[in-house]
């Protein structure tokens, strides 16, 4: 078993498109609470926009630089990084049913927490394993 990154550009660009991912979902929230304002349409529109936009990025970039990376296969990037994916397409498909069914909000949101914990912690393996650390 190797201890080293196969592609560390790749692996580079990973770390860096994953903890923008993480971001990403602080920023929905900031943009969801501001439905609650005044300026709802607005807040709402730019929340839903922003997520369709880093489904795709996720989905298709950040899968993409997981398997061209080469991570040691201990450290289950591309495997996280799949389930990251598949959270991330479940919230979208979620985003777009909320519209009036407040319900389908009690699992959005709770998603979203989770989608946060799971790119927070792909942001410290990737970026521990661009300093040589692999645990």
């Amino acid at each position: 078993m190797h201890d080293s990154i196969g592609r560390p550009q790749a692996a580079r660009v990973y770390a860096w498109l994953v903890t923008l991912s993480a971001l990403t979902v602080i920023l929905q929230g900031f943009l969801f609470s501001g439905v609650y304002s005044k300026g709802a349409a607005n807040y709402l529109d730019v929340h839903l926009f922003v997520g369709r936009i880093s489904v795709v990025v996720v989905v298709v970039a950040l899968n993409g630089l997981a398997h061209r990376a080469q991570y040691p296969r201990r450290m289950k990037m591309l495997g996280l990084t799949v389930a990251l994916s598949a959270m991330w397409v479940a919230q979208n498909f979620l985003g777009e049913l909320i519209g009036d069914t407040r319900w389908v909000a009690m699992l959005h949101i709770p998603l979203g927490m989770l989608i946060l914990a799971l790119a927070v912690v792909l942001t410290g393996r990737a970026h521990r394993a661009l300093a040589g650390r692999f645990d």
